[in-house]
């Protein structure tokens, strides 16, 4: 591949701009939870339990607003049997949206 000076330039300043980037250490974190609000902005929020075991635990349910009966999102509600490393099964739920 013979690369004249003009695309060696630009090859060389998108390695350096994208060495830069990523070096700087950005924390997309912020930015995740700013889009999982505004997904779920204007979704009726329905507290349900989940379906897996006898325990209990509480499910926060996510689903659209125009009566179709589709759910955009669900997570883990609040409550003593929702506590970190308790019930595994929780994760289990599949993703609405097809994500893992």
């Amino acid at each position: 591949m013979k690369v004249n000076r003009r695309e060696f330039i630009q090859i060389t300043g998108a390695t350096a701009a994208g060495l830069a980037v990523s070096g700087l250490g950005f924390d997309l974190r912020p930015v995740k939870v700013h889009a999982q609000m505004l997904k779920t902005q204007y979704a009726k929020e329905t507290l349900s339990i989940c379906p897996y075991c006898a325990v209990g635990c509480g499910v926060i349910v996510h689903a659209s607003r125009k009566g179709d009966g589709r759910v955009i999102n669900i997570e883990g509600g609040s409550g003593p049997c929702n506590q970190p490393g308790f019930v595994v099964l929780q994760r289990r739920i599949p993703d609405p949206a097809g994500r893992k």
